[in-house]
């Protein structure tokens, strides 16, 4: 999946309110990158209320509803993971390693470093994304301890 295509599918999900009307579902958007999110979140939320969103009226904004049920993948190379996590929280982040694709050579093996030796992340927020997240949507019971 490209950005564009991401934009695509969360204006649907927003714009015919699926996520109000299945509060059970979790949806998450996988080979984007994740430094998009917050600023169409903020697109979406503009034109909320508007003609978008008309079909299915939803009393909940875009950007909390996602914050609920709602999760994106961060590439091993992404600098804008600590923005994200900050707009959105932690809970909506998830690792995506994109092994074997050849977007991932120049990182691979060591491709979770980045995100481990990251400066500005709070060690819960990389619990979370590294493995937290993701053993809670599988429900999957506790990870590594440390």
């Amino acid at each position: 999946m490209d950005t564009f295509e991401a934009w695509l599918a969360v204006a649907s999900f927003m714009g015919h309110n699926v996520l109000e009307r299945f509060p059970g579902l979790h949806i998450g958007f996988i080979g984007a990158g994740c430094g998009w999110l917050p600023y169409w979140l903020e697109r979406l939320e503009e034109h909320w209320g508007g003609f978008f969103g008309q079909d299915t009226p939803s009393t909940q904004a875009p950007d909390r509803v996602f914050k609920t049920q709602g999760f994106v993948a961060c590439d091993p190379w992404e600098q804008t993971v600590p923005e994200v996590v900050e707009a959105m929280g932690a809970h909506a982040v998830v690792w995506g390693s994109q092994y074997p694709l050849p977007d991932i050579l120049g990182f691979f093996p060591h491709e979770v470093q980045s995100l481990v030796e990251a400066q500005h992340l709070a060690e819960e927020a990389k619990q979370r994304i590294l493995w937290k997240n993701a053993a809670d949507l599988f429900h999957i019971g506790e990870g590594p301890q440390s």
